[in-house]
């Protein structure tokens, strides 16, 4: 996780940019900036609702599993990390707070409870916790839903499917799910391998692929017309022209060509993108 380079925030001429937080700090970066103050009480009583959900939840069992997990792993996850300048045990608590933070807002989400916060729009505060300099590792989460207990265990999903369901915004229903991957590096990284096909539905051999369809169009209306011209011009052909015989033949090579050439551009649009959006990610 990096922050945005200085030359790009000084090259911008947007008095609002759209990758700046402007509701809530998550993760160390943005952790004590003033106008960011006033959502940490709604962190607080996040993690109230959390250690609620039952008695043997603690906030001191939450610290010692990400501790136990390492911090300094943790640390090397943020690659501007030198430069916030905060301790060992303040990234910690940063750590344990926001991440109780966001699984209790998966839980609630999932659990049909209206999310609202005094004076911020749901969806302004949904775009800053999409922000690369507003995340926490999701192997925190993971380590804190894990730890967490509640009466209706028997209702209990993964976080895996509480993410999608909160990033889908309910479209997605928690029966039919994204087939689950274990690199998810946070919670943006998570968006952007749904937005582009990089995580796949448990019953996606049942479902045909955007792409397919695609392919399947472009077949059936450039045969149509191949076989449209091709007619028209064998019947205008003498008899006993050899063209007419080899026009005739000439139809399902030209279909077949057509075919492996829409194939072809469409494969190599594809990697090209995939290519360009992982050497932007890197």
């Amino acid at each position: 996780m990096c922050k945005i380079p200085v030359e790009l925030v000084e090259a911008n001429d947007n008095d609002d940019p759209d990758y700046a937080s402007k509701y809530i700090s998550i993760g160390p970066y943005h952790y004590g900036e003033e106008e960011l103050h006033s959502m940490q009480k709604v962190k607080f009583k996040y993690l109230k609702d959390l250690l609620a959900r039952n008695q043997s939840n603690t906030l001191e069992r939450y610290k010692n599993e990400v501790k136990e997990a390492g911090l300094s792993s943790e640390k090397r996850k943020y690659c501007d990390f030198g430069a916030c300048g905060i301790s060992d045990d303040l990234f910690l608590d940063i750590l344990v707070l926001d991440g109780c933070f966001l699984v209790e807002l998966l839980l609630k989400h999932n659990d049909g409870t209206s999310l609202t916060f005094p004076g911020i729009d749901i969806h302004k505060l949904n775009h800053d916790l999409m922000l690369i300099e507003n995340q926490v590792p999701f192997s925190i989460l993971k380590l804190i839903y894990q730890n967490t207990d509640w009466d209706e265990q028997d209702q209990r999903f993964s976080l895996f499917d509480l993410a999608i369901n909160y990033l889908h915004n309910g479209e997605k229903s928690i029966d039919n799910v994204y087939a689950e991957v274990e690199n998810v590096d946070h919670l943006l990284h998570l968006l952007y391998m749904c937005r582009f096909n990089r995580v796949q539905l448990n019953n996606a051999p049942l479902r045909m692929k955007p792409w397919f369809y695609r392919l399947l169009y472009i077949w059936v209306a450039r045969s149509f017309l191949i076989i449209f011209f091709v007619k028209r011009y064998y019947r205008e052909m003498p008899k006993n022209d050899p063209w007419k015989i080899i026009l005739l033949l000439s139809i399902p090579s030209l279909t077949l060509i057509i075919i492996l050439w829409e194939g072809v551009s469409f494969c190599l649009s594809k990697f090209l993108s995939c290519y360009h959006l992982g050497g932007s990610k890197n």
